[in-house]
């Protein structure tokens, strides 16, 4: 007589791991809005702990290193805030210059390749790219950082309460696990890792926007300074990053 098990197939586990996963990016993409500032302001606190830490081993007051630490970021975000949004304004208003000088260059292209018979001289250009499009994901990319700019201060708000709660966490963890001594290595050595790689990310960043922005200089590209700092900031994300930072401005 068979044995009856409740155990359920390795189908139903299949089809009940990409139900969820399903389920999980459906609401990480409606949370959009608060898991995006989120994660930056997360970043950023990761950022800034270390020169908050250092300026209070400096003997300067935990209030005034976070003024000091939150004055700096507000400068930043200034700055680069009016890049973009002076940008933004200005690429919209050329936004048909661009349209149309990309359609020139793609033309020019197409007929190179007829020429030497790479492809068929009936090929329609708009069944395969459309310079348009491309112009407009770049337009509303600007857009949402420019809205990204926009939530600066809840994820100001963000910032601060992550590195307050800074002292306080190993209390915490303490009172949660039951090897709190093994629980908070693991966690500093998680830090000081990403630390060390966000240290050394920054540095390649900045060599590679200084870069761009010196060569775009030379080229005569418009708007050098905020590809530059475009590519500074992609460049945080591996492989492919940089690349994504080199299509605008060679387009």
């Amino acid at each position: 007589m068979s044995k009856i098990t409740n155990k359920p197939s390795k189908t139903f586990q299949l089809m009940l791991i990409l139900a969820s996963f399903v389920i999980i990016v459906t609401g990480m993409k409606a949370a959009e809005s608060i898991i995006v500032p989120f994660l930056l302001a997360l970043f950023i606190a990761i950022i800034a702990l270390p020169p908050f830490l250092w300026l209070q081993q400096k003997k300067i007051p935990r209030g005034i290193s976070l003024v000091i630490i939150i004055l700096g970021f507000l400068a930043l975000i200034f700055l680069i805030g009016l890049l973009i949004g002076t940008s933004i304004a200005d690429f919209s208003l050329k936004l048909p210059f661009y349209e149309q000088k990309l359609q020139e260059q793609t033309q020019a292209v197409i007929a190179w390749l007829i020429e030497n018979e790479f492809i068929e001289s009936d090929f329609e250009i708009s069944s395969a790219f459309n310079p348009g499009v491309i112009l407009k994901i770049v337009g509303d990319t600007f857009n949402q950082v420019s809205n990204l700019f926009a939530n600066g201060f809840l994820i100001l708000l963000t910032v601060i309460f992550i590195m307050l709660e800074e002292v306080s966490l190993p209390v915490k963890i303490k009172k949660m696990v039951s090897d709190p001594e093994a629980s908070l290595s693991r966690i500093q050595a998680v830090t000081q890792n990403i630390n060390k790689y966000i240290a050394i990310k920054t540095v390649i960043s900045l060599v590679t926007g200084l870069l761009v922005y010196i060569l775009l200089l030379i080229i005569g590209v418009d708007y050098p300074l905020l590809w530059a700092v475009l590519a500074f900031a992609l460049n945080f994300i591996p492989t492919i990053g940089s690349i994504i930072a080199l299509i605008p401005p060679v387009l």
